[in-house]
């Protein structure tokens, strides 16, 4: 979907008209990116995502991995706390499990959790210091 960002972000195709040209050209799967391709974000509903997923699916696509972005900037007077920068990632792991997605993608920013090394009481998730587009499996 990265390739749609640009027209979704002016307004010249919605997330779906993407997805329909992206099943054009027989791809398999779909990559969402909180910030561009989730409606009513930050606070999508569960019928949001799965709206998105089923209309993926309708064209024999799968969500494929989803991508976020660690807002260290949630407040505008102070840096965000690390637990509410640890709150962005359960909500985003929460996001793509609906989603259906096995993969997903944290873009790291200066100064947030994900300059830390953190593993997850579960074992599943693992994010490493100094580590670009680390990899945590959300199911």
């Amino acid at each position: 979907m990265y390739t749609y960002d640009g027209d979704i972000w002016v307004g010249l195709m919605t997330v779906k008209e993407a997805i329909e040209h992206a099943a054009g050209l027989d791809v398999e799967g779909i990559e969402f990116f909180d910030k561009m391709h989730l409606p009513n974000y930050p606070h999508p509903t569960a019928y949001d995502l799965l709206d998105l997923k089923e209309y993926v699916e309708f064209f024999g696509m799968a969500v494929s991995c989803y991508s976020f972005y660690i807002d260290t900037l949630i407040h505008s007077e102070k840096k965000a706390t690390f637990e509410e920068e640890g709150k962005q990632v359960k909500d985003a792991l929460g996001a793509a499990k609906v989603l259906g997605a096995k993969i997903v993608r944290v873009a790291e920013q200066a100064g947030s959790l994900a300059n830390d090394s953190i593993h997850h009481p579960s074992r599943k998730i693992w994010l490493k210091n100094g580590r670009r587009n680390t990899f945590a499996n959300p199911s």
